[in-house]
């Protein structure tokens, strides 16, 4: 067989696109003349495929004329035909998000910037191969399609490149005509749930009805009549115009432009887990199942390849209903006739055996290679924007932008003002995910992920009218859930899980109220309380003629309401008034009650005063809360910080240190769990020669002791800090409360100490709980250990030691001192926590 010499060419340089240039002047390679030599010439056994596809060629074009080209001998980066097979090299790459097909997409779809064809309805003269491609992050979809399959194949999937024609949009990457993915994303939170968190957990919204719609009859036929006069002057003719010449406008259906040429990526069920083929659109990193209506968009299939050979498309159907048996031939044709195709054993004639078929040669693409830092970097220039309907996307990596920006959203209504603008954060250290802005309605919306002292899970704010505080449920101790604050006017208070069944409470401001003692702060300027309004949830085990559903206290006319939940099957609740000058006045929805004595009364009353100083205490508590959570957002989006991954340094320490403490260990070094060796070689070396049973016990004992008096040094050590924080905590927040016209810089800085000493003492309390809760089993445990020594168990069998003698003994309380012994400092030398 003659082999057709090389066709080689001047180096091909990528098309002249400013993204291009760009790429390849950042990475300093321009010159593809420094590629290996087998991208610049072919050997022997590629002249043959390429011979041979030549043969192919032109017996296709004999026998279906009709049909368009085929994609056989490219050239290559540098000018050079090869097989369209050999551009194919299968490469697994060690990151975890491309071993799935959805995550390779992915990948391919950010990474690789797509560009249309020069030609959209002519095959490519040229393709780059996958390794090229990776470096310029740039590619036609012929290009793309080559680095997926490549990729998919490495990771086990039987995936090929599909060259056919697809609809403009598709083959431009279009997708203004598409909904953005993001709109669709359950993660997203939409306002209408948000608005639902807290009310859901009360169990006062679960006794409330709610209103039905009212509609009037009449309403609705005068709205009937009206449209049907409207629909009779649309069919009626105009005025002045003879009925039998007036045609209706014809709206002209233009016809859809042609298709162009494309390149996608299938996939053949596998040992993956691939039941069914599928598509991969490599533009977007869609998956396209063969049921999916947006295959309309795809409107034939030419040919199909991957590293083992090339097969064309002889079947006339549309592409979901194409069947992708690659052994029939009635259906798909091989181009390179090679072992795989045919039978490797064929008798002919007088039992002579027919030549061994052709092998495909081996890719001449170098080994896909990709750093960490390059695949981190997820965008070309670490960002990336798509247009879609009424929606732009833009995309960062992570760190790209100082505020932690990785995506925003922008969206626009048909005249194209922009209306909202949603933004996702990561890696921030105010734990912000998610800000969205409504610019019509005016409204900023912000979502947090759970890690905040403060348990905030939205903060919403209208500018200069309302605001609005979110907590996750069951993380805060007064069980608050949603606080609303309406610039100057009213507090809303939300609750769930309380003790007390408190589910709502809100306070009406008035600038008027002057009395310092109903101020809803201690701020200069102030708002004063005018009415307070309490709520429960029911209480089952009480009659609801005596349940209270809600306490109003009405500051301005000196009075409290009390009104009761309904029982079942009425319409009105039972009501009682308290009045400042001791008179009484109420409403019984059910007469057959009892009424309660005057002593029960004046019991109620006083009651209900101690009630209104606690809720307006409870409500002075939260506000100076909510402030200094408002405060921290401000200082937080004044000052942002991110959070850096110091993984790879953590591994490193730990490496290093762990082999540090092998090599101590091979040395000969003393074992930490060795602990009786200190108080055996003390007591030895004070000239006993070998133990006893006597010894043995008193070893024993000093041992026990020492534990006992380390762990109440440790005890003491967090009762002294815990009461410094207290006492510091203490004097601080009476300065506060003294000086109300200090300056805005000086009240800061004791705010912000206030915030961070609470912080403390509240980790100080947990310690010392926790400490003294488990002291007596880390005894118990102390105790099991020296029982079970080998060199005191023989002399410790039966011996009971008393509780005062093992350490049990009632807790520490502030100002109180532990007794020490002489060999506790010994002990410091064991880990046994």
């Amino acid at each position: 067989m003659s082999s057709l010499p090389s066709i080689i060419s001047p180096p091909l340089r990528p098309p002249e696109t400013k993204l291009r240039l760009r790429v390849m002047a950042k990475t300093n390679d321009v010159d593809v003349t420094e590629l290996p030599s087998v991208y610049q010439s072919n050997s022997a056994q590629e002249e043959e495929v390429l011979e041979q596809a030549d043969v192919f060629r032109k017996r296709y074009a004999v026998m279906h004329p009709e049909r368009s080209l085929l994609l056989l001998a490219p050239k290559n980066e540098c000018g050079v035909q090869k097989f369209i097979s050999l551009f194919v090299r299968p490469s697994k790459l060690p990151f975890k998000q491309l071993y799935d097909y959805d995550g390779a997409a992915r990948f391919v779809a950010d990474f690789v910037t797509y560009e249309p064809l020069d030609e959209p309805r002519r095959l490519p003269e040229s393709v780059v191969s996958p390794s090229t491609t990776l470096r310029w992050q740039a590619g036609s979809s012929v290009d793309m399609s080559v680095l997926l399959v490549s990729l998919l194949l490495g990771a086990g999937y039987d995936a090929y490149c599909v060259l056919g024609a697809a609809a403009v949009s598709v083959a431009s990457n279009d997708l203004t005509g598409y909904e953005c993915p993001y709109l669709l994303d359950p993660t997203d939170k939409k306002d209408a749930d948000a608005d639902a968190v807290g009310a859901k957990g009360s169990s006062y919204s679960s006794v409330s009805q709610e209103k039905p719609k009212l509609e009037s009859d009449l309403l609705k036929k005068i709205k009937r009549d009206e449209e049907a006069r409207a629909a009779a002057a649309l069919a009626s003719p105009r005025p002045g115009t003879p009925a039998e010449i007036f045609v209706e406008p014809v709206k002209i259906d233009l016809p859809p432009p042609p298709p162009m040429t494309h390149c996608w990526v299938l996939v053949l069920p596998s040992k993956r887990d691939v039941d069914k083929p599928f598509f991969i659109e490599v533009a977007t990193g869609q998956v396209l199942p063969l049921t999916s209506p947006e295959l309309a968009n795809y409107t034939c299939i030419e040919q199909i390849w991957n590293q083992r050979n090339c097969w064309i498309n002889v079947q006339h159907a549309p592409v979901a209903e194409l069947s992708f048996d690659l052994a029939d031939p009635s259906k798909w044709m091989f181009a390179i006739a090679t072992a795989e195709t045919q039978p490797k054993d064929v008798v002919v004639g007088d039992g002579a055996r027919e030549p061994q078929q052709l092998e495909m040669p081996s890719p001449f693409s170098d080994k896909l290679e990709l750093s960490k830092e390059d695949f981190d970097m997820q965008y070309p220039d670490c960002t990336k924007t798509v247009l879609y309907n009424k929606c732009r996307l833009d995309v960062f990596t992570e760190y790209f932008n100082k505020d932690g920006l990785v995506r925003r959203l922008s969206l626009t209504d048909d005249a194209g003002q922009l209306v909202e603008t949603r933004e996702v954060y990561a890696n921030r250290k105010d734990f912000l995910a998610q800000r969205t802005r409504y610019h019509i309605e005016n409204k900023i919306p912000e979502q947090f992920a759970p890690g905040r002292s403060s348990y905030l899970s939205d903060h919403i704010v209208w500018p200069a009218t309302k605001r609005e505080l979110r907590f996750y449920p069951s993380t805060r101790i007064d069980g608050l859930v949603r606080r609303e604050m309406l610039t100057g006017t009213k507090i809303v208070e939300h609750y769930a899980g309380r003790d007390d069944r408190v589910v709502y409470r809100s306070a009406c401001l008035d600038a008027r109220q002057k009395d310092p003692a109903f101020k809803i702060s201690e701020m200069p300027g102030a708002l004063g309380v005018r009415k307070i309004v309490q709520k429960y949830s029911r209480n089952a085990d009480v009659a609801a003629s005596d349940d209270v559903q809600k306490h109003v206290f009405n500051v301005e006319k000196k009075q409290v309401e009390i009104v009761f939940h309904r029982d079942t099957g009425r319409i009105t609740a039972s009501t009682r008034v308290y009045t400042v000058d001791g008179t009484t006045r109420g409403f019984s929805a059910d007469p057959l009650v009892r009424k309660p004595t005057a002593q029960e009364i004046a019991d109620d009353q006083a009651a209900c005063s101690v009630l209104e100083k606690d809720v307006l205490a409870k409500l002075k508590d939260t506000e100076r809360k909510s402030a200094d959570i408002i405060d921290q957002r401000d200082d937080e989006e004044s000052n942002i910080q991110l959070v850096y991954s110091v993984w790879e340094a953590r591994n490193d320490k730990t490496r290093k240190l762990r082999d540090t403490e092998t090599a101590s260990s091979t040395d000969g070094g003393v074992d930490k769990e060795d602990y009786v060796s200190i108080f055996v070689n003390s007591f030895l070396s004070s000239g006993k020669k070998k133990l006893n049973a006597q010894t043995a016990k008193q070893v024993y004992q000093n041992c026990l002791k020492a534990y006992r008096e380390r762990l109440t040094d440790k005890e003491q050590l967090l009762l002294s800090r815990l009461e410094k924080e207290t006492k510091a905590l203490r004097k601080r927040q009476m300065i506060l409360d003294k000086n109300q016209d200090m300056q805005a810089d000086e009240e800061h800085e004791h705010r912000s100490y206030i915030l961070k000493a609470t912080f403390r003492k509240r980790i100080l309390e947990k310690r010392l709980m926790k400490l003294q809760s488990t002291k007596d089993g880390k005894i118990d445990k102390i105790d099991e250990r020296l029982r079970s020594d080998t060199r005191l168990s023989p002399f410790l069998a039966g011996l009971i030691v008393p509780p005062a003698t093992r350490g049990e003994r009632e807790p520490l309380t502030p100002g109180s001192k532990a007794p020490r012994a002489s060999v506790s400092t010994n002990l410091r030398q064991m880990d046994l926590r």
